[in-house]
């Protein structure tokens, strides 16, 4: 059956499109998938957003749609988020599922580490168990696999605070480098080797955050790390690089020329609205006016140049300590004095040291080789 919501041009806030039911499945549906067929990913992202107006779908829609989120995220992350607050009554077992996660989540907050991971081991233990005895073609073993990686990720987060860095370094490593939040993975990795003591998995992670997908440049917390490692295992020649790679990181801060479309590939949610300010994304009709269009290009543009211009601000902030730091360390001749490195000093000690620790919270193609990079040098300090 033609779809008719295209061909008569309908607008997607006109009470006329809820009536126009011609086919069997809801005309919803396929106006998203006509939408998503012509790559009009901005008319994708409004007509969902203007969703929230109307009356919640049926359960096999709104699974539906939900799946199309998951599978086209050029129309914005946030979607997946927004989402779930137009969701009808899905069953008392997803419904169990998210008062659990919520429950975990806020005893995180409350720095109840193991009442969370208690919470969590058993909730991913089950969704797994539950997703891997559905059909591969069932659309709620679609959407436990999409959650999968969040409750991962959770309890990822809730070893670490608890201090059970052995099992979290296991959970981290489960999760699959095309979630949406990987990026932040690995610097929460970084952060696990490091309390191990494991310099080469430390390593390895920072090196993961660098690559053609994510920019050359770190975090200053990632760089802090790095150079002090470098010291301590008397790697001088890395160490020189590592500053002045954070030395033209800040140039570039201060003459301007990390644009906006750099900061925004740092994080994958960023970086997909970005790509949705492109004014080719007015090119499209398909019932939505213009005025619209232009209205939400303009609402996105904003947005992320608030975001940028405060992160601008932390990282200027963040590189003068860093450095400061590091040329304490760096003028020091330690090259006779260290043995090779067994024990890196914890976070907690570089807290009691005075020196400023960035928080992590949640802050395109991906590949199959980023997160499996390794380290394979050795202390370069001169025995006693």
């Amino acid at each position: 059956m033609k779809r008719i919501l295209f061909a008569l041009q309908v607008t997607v806030l006109s009470s006329t499109f809820w009536a126009a039911q011609a086919s069997a499945r809801p005309a919803f549906d396929e106006y998203a998938e006509g939408l998503v067929k012509q790559r009009d990913y901005l008319g994708l992202r409004i007509f969902l957003k203007s969703y929230a107006n109307y009356p919640k779908k049926s359960v096999q829609s709104w699974r539906y749609t939900r799946g199309l989120v998951d599978a086209v995220p050029q129309a914005g992350f946030d979607l997946l988020y927004a989402w779930k607050f137009v969701a009808p009554e899905l069953g008392p077992s997803t419904q169990e599922i998210n008062r659990k996660w919520e429950t975990a989540n806020r005893l995180m907050l409350e720095k109840k580490f193991r009442e969370s991971v208690e919470i969590l081991t058993e909730l991913t233990e089950n969704v797994k168990v539950r997703m891997l005895k559905l059909p591969r073609t069932s659309p709620v073993r679609s959407s436990l696999t999409v959650l999968y990686p969040y409750l991962l990720h959770s309890l990822g987060r809730a070893l670490y605070g608890s201090g059970n860095y052995a099992d979290a370094k296991k959970v981290y490593a489960w999760i699959p480098a095309g979630y949406v939040f990987f990026r932040q993975v690995l610097f929460e990795r970084m952060w696990n080797f490091y309390q191990l003591g494991d310099a080469a998995g430390t390593l390895a992670s920072i090196a993961s955050q660098k690559s053609a997908f994510y920019g050359p440049y770190l975090h200053p917390e990632a760089y802090l790390l790095q150079i002090y490692i470098y010291k301590r295992l008397c790697r001088d020649q890395e160490l020189e690089f590592a500053l002045r790679e954070l030395r033209t990181f800040k140039s570039e801060l201060d003459r301007g020329s990390f644009t906006l479309e750099r900061w925004a590939r740092w994080d994958t949610e960023h970086y997909v609205l970005f790509r949705l300010i492109n004014p080719e994304n007015l090119e499209f009709t398909n019932g939505i006016p213009r005025a619209t269009r232009v209205a939400e290009l303009k609402g996105i543009q904003q947005k992320l140049q608030r975001q940028y211009d405060q992160q601008l601000r932390t990282l200027r902030a963040g590189i003068d300590k860093v450095l400061a730091f590091s040329s304490m360390a760096a003028l020091s001749n330690t090259n006779d004095q260290l043995n090779p490195i067994e024990k890196v000093k914890s976070r907690a000690e570089i807290i009691r040291s005075g020196y400023e620790v960035w928080p992590f919270d949640l802050g395109e193609e991906w590949s199959d080789e980023i997160g499996t990079q390794k380290f394979l040098g050795s202390s370069q300090c001169t025995s006693r």
